[in-house]
């Protein structure tokens, strides 16, 4: 990506943080850290709010304790690298309220403020295996409309990264 090239933003579902911390395995890295490595080296953005933030530092906090409840192995370095990466203002797009989301489509409850960021920004929605909410993008021709997609970690680093 050239200088002149604008910077892409992101929606991140939380899950896609949660699963860069977390791996099932000492040597397996995770997809969702290496689009997170990408977006950091390339200098993409991520979209976040205030609210959105704050639920995700509250997701960091107890990582510890989920790795250790799910027997799966929590990667070193992992949270200072998560910190710093949603901390550091050259990488985080911090979007400001009124949010709306799209006439005529339904989503999770738990993911609203997600369409909302996505949908306020025109980005696209970075996601780790929530069924729900894929279909539900999908189904929502006011998103297909403007540009809004679903991608996974690894469709995205193959779409925008290699």
């Amino acid at each position: 990506m050239s200088g002149a090239e604008e910077k892409r933003k992101f929606a991140i579902d939380e899950n896609v943080i949660m699963n860069a911390l977390i791996s099932d395995s000492k040597e397996k890295g995770t997809e969702c850290l290496h689009f997170l490595l990408e977006l950091q080296k390339i200098c993409d953005k991520i979209v976040l709010s205030e609210k959105y933030k704050e639920k995700i530092s509250e997701k960091l906090k107890s990582a510890t304790r989920r790795a250790k409840k799910e027997s799966k192995y929590e990667i070193p370095g992992g949270k200072n690298f998560l910190r710093g990466l949603l901390t550091n203002s050259e990488k985080i797009v911090e979007t400001t309220e009124p949010y709306a989301v799209p006439e005529g489509c339904e989503f999770p409850r738990k993911d609203i403020f997600l369409i909302e960021i996505a949908f306020k920004e025109k980005c696209p929605i970075i996601l780790a295996g929530d069924r729900k909410l894929k279909k539900s993008i999908q189904e929502c021709d006011e998103l297909k409309k403007n540009g809004i997609i679903w991608l996974s970690p690894e469709e995205a680093i193959k779409k925008y990264y290699d």
